[in-house]
């Protein structure tokens, strides 16, 4: 009986070896077609993993209004202007991410009305990842809505944020400087990554980051942490920290989405309170109106002062050393950055 029973395993050990073979020789020919069609786009998402961009195009381009009438003859908000080359700002930034991350991954956060202008620089950016705020109401709504979009979405997502309206001249070492920043925060995934710039002279538009001491190396480029932040200091404040070796803040940051949530529900509660029916619809018939609903009475808040500047727990720095990086949010300072070129 033993052995009657000792034949039968043997049998059906022999059955499943034939039915786990069987389907791995027919679909040889599947797997080599697969293989062939996979595209650069498909290639990218799978280098990109769990690795998001968001670039954040949701201002007004207010200051920027006159100079861009008496320079360009035109109305648009800046991110869709072009001051050189043949690209709007949005438009430079989209190739600037697309060095690292897929376009399937790259999301847009624009405001109500600037669709069809966004849609001109999106590229292969699919539409869907277009977030549209129905108001302006500050850099702190401008990004917590688009990265609810992205939690759902990807719970375990990896964001880098770029803002549209900034001019970098050495791009490829930039991104480089990035894919360090994004290997830092895989590995410590409680912190917000903010990218400093070598500060040039006293600018009181820009935020200030004070650094610490050396807390990590990654590929040679030294991580510090941060003590204080200042968001567009007095002149004479801005004298003292550029004098003590600060660094501007770029608002390019890299964090895990979870963690960024996370700085919002502290430091923000009210704010992420009131976007608590937004998140119940995300996906929905109502995800719209709904939205529209909540935009309707909230309160303008700017993430810099409300959730940098009033706790730096967790935030370190990586300075982006080699790299001209500009904040194109005054004319004059175009012209400067044109006339270098």
């Amino acid at each position: 009986q033993a052995s009657s029973s000792a034949h039968r395993r043997h049998n059906s050990t022999i059955e499943h070896i034939k039915e786990a073979r069987s389907p791995i020789r027919e679909d040889k020919p599947k797997l080599r077609l697969r293989f062939a069609e996979t595209t650069l786009e498909d290639i990218m998402v799978l280098a990109s993993g769990n690795l998001w961009g968001l670039i954040l195009a949701g201002g007004d381009g207010e200051r920027l209004k006159e100079f861009v009438r008496t320079r360009l003859n035109s109305d648009r908000p800046k991110q869709y202007c072009t001051f050189h080359g043949t690209k709007s700002m949005l438009g430079n930034t989209v190739d600037r991410v697309r060095r690292r991350i897929a376009p399937k991954q790259i999301m847009v956060s624009i405001n109500n009305g600037h669709s069809d202008l966004a849609r001109e620089d999106l590229g292969e950016i699919d539409e869907g990842n277009m977030i549209v705020q129905p108001e302006n109401r500050d850099t702190g709504p401008g990004i917590l809505l688009p990265l609810l979009h992205l939690h759902k979405r990807d719970p375990g997502a990896v964001v880098c944020i770029f803002p549209a309206d900034h001019f970098v001249r050495e791009e490829a070492r930039f991104m480089d400087q990035i894919d360090s920043a994004v290997r830092y925060v895989k590995a410590h995934t409680d912190d917000l990554l903010l990218v400093g710039a070598e500060a040039q002279y006293p600018e009181t538009d820009y935020g200030w980051i004070e650094p610490t001491d050396i807390i990590a190396v990654e590929d040679g480029l030294e991580i510090l942490g941060v003590r204080n932040f200042w968001e567009k200091p007095r002149f004479d404040k801005a004298e003292e920290l550029a004098r003590s070796g600060c660094l501007w803040n770029t608002m390019v940051m890299i964090g895990n989405v979870q963690s960024f949530l996370e700085r919002f529900r502290r430091l923000t509660p009210h704010l992420y309170n009131s976007f608590l029916p937004v998140i119940k619809s995300l996906g929905s018939p109502r995800e719209k109106e709904i939205t529209r609903a909540v935009y309707a009475s909230l309160p303008r808040t700017n993430f810099s002062t409300s959730l940098l500047q009033r706790d730096v727990q967790n935030l370190v720095v990586l300075p982006a050393r080699g790299i001209y990086w500009s904040d194109w949010g005054r004319g004059e300072r175009i012209e400067m950055d044109l006339a270098l070129m």
